[in-house]
């Protein structure tokens, strides 16, 4: 592939995660003020729609990150290039 191909790919893989761990929280936070706002509920609800939206984040982000690891390991094994030396599996 082309360098900036490549550079354009790390830039939009960033963008995207950056997006996925910020957007959320807000949202949920946003949603949790306006339910308390509504309802008269206290505003316990807006901190625990935050810790949802932190959880959800950090699942989007796993499985993303999970999914270009996948990906990387098939292109590499395409390529014929290993991923290194692996003392894991020593025994």
């Amino acid at each position: 592939m082309n360098r900036y191909t490549d550079l354009a790919k790390g830039i939009a893989m960033f963008t995207q995660i950056g997006i996925m761990i910020a957007v959320p929280p807000v949202l949920l936070a946003v949603l949790g003020v306006k339910l308390c706002e509504r309802f008269g509920i206290g505003y316990w609800l807006v901190a625990v729609m935050i810790v949802v939206g932190m959880i959800s984040s950090a699942a989007s982000v796993r499985s993303t990150l999970k999914g270009l690891h996948r990906d990387r390991a098939r292109r590499e094994k395409a390529d014929g290039v290993g991923s290194g030396t692996n003392f894991n599996k020593h025994i």
